[in-house]
């Protein structure tokens, strides 16, 4: 969701998103896609890629969030923001209105990124 809102925003390509522990390896997940489309968004195209120390060598910023699975080389990384938003996949009780408030937190984050940079 935050690489599709930063891009839309900005109109650039230049945020990707990755995982401590990639689950979905071709695709967003469903439930993510279904709630962007809600709101006329869409995360086809992108996928689920796992987190290496040289994509956050290259980068200028990482967000993450809360993970036990977070590997060091990003938590100790002076580039890295941790971002207290749950992650709707290891939501017990998930429902899709976990999926929205976790979207709508997301997109005023990013907003607020931009607005700051």
């Amino acid at each position: 969701m935050a690489e599709t809102f930063y891009n839309t925003f900005t109109k650039s390509h230049d945020a990707t998103s990755a995982g401590a522990i990639a689950t979905l390896k071709n695709h967003a997940s469903e439930r993510g896609e279904t709630v962007m489309k809600e709101i006329g968004l869409t995360m086809a195209g992108q996928k689920s890629d796992q987190l290496t120390q040289e994509m956050v060598d290259a980068a200028d910023k990482v967000v993450w969030f809360p993970t036990p699975y977070m590997p060091s080389y990003v938590t100790k990384s002076y580039k890295a923001e941790l971002w207290d938003v749950a992650d709707p996949h290891y939501e017990e009780n998930r429902t899709i209105e976990i999926d929205r408030a976790v979207r709508d937190e997301i997109k005023k984050r990013i907003e607020k990124l931009i607005d700051e940079n």
